[in-house]
């Protein structure tokens, strides 16, 4: 496991979009993960590197009718689909918590379809309130919501506000090796 601290911004997140990888931004509500995908979005398309699909129950574009409470299967099988009419090379998920897990373990699900596809795939998710206790606490794994992602996630940033700040600039990221 390997730990940094740095100043968080897309340019940073798109070192580690691997054909293959699971990438999890964990944060508190209010930490910016959902405008942090955003940004690796618009990123991504303006620099021209990747056709990009976000799911996300805020994106109205969506390419996926029935997001949100979908299961990664679903989203799997939907991206099979797009693939054979599109060159899609980044898959963004906005918040792992809605995803439905009736055919077995989402996180799972996510790191198996990001290798069956060969695709970099990207996921928020929620961190748990213990991740607010005391001023200067960072958050750790073990804060994380959903109890799988950490062992399934190539890559997991841990968003962190600082002193109580509106900026989320230090993260922590734990690396699977």
């Amino acid at each position: 496991m390997n730990a940094t601290q740095c100043f968080l911004d897309a340019n940073f997140i798109s070192e580690f979009l691997i054909p293959g990888n699971l990438i999890c931004i964990a944060g508190r509500p209010g930490t910016g993960k959902s405008t942090l995908l955003q940004q690796l979005e618009q990123t991504s398309k303006d620099d021209g590197n990747y056709d990009v699909i976000l799911i996300s129950p805020e994106n109205p574009k969506n390419d996926f009718d029935n997001a949100p409470y979908i299961s990664a299967e679903t989203i799997r099988q939907n991206l099979v689909e797009i693939l054979a009419e599109r060159n899609i090379s980044l898959v963004l998920i906005d918040n792992l918590q809605l995803l439905d897990d009736v055919e077995g373990d989402k996180s799972e699900g996510l790191k198996r379809m990001a290798g069956d596809l060969n695709l970099p795939v990207v996921v928020t998710c929620h961190a748990r309130r213990t991740a607010d206790v005391g001023p200067d606490r960072q958050p750790i794994l073990d804060d994380l919501a959903d109890d799988t992602i950490k062992n399934f996630a190539d890559v997991v940033i841990l968003l962190h506000l600082l002193g109580g700040g509106r900026k989320a600039d230090v993260v922590t990221i734990k690396i699977n090796v």
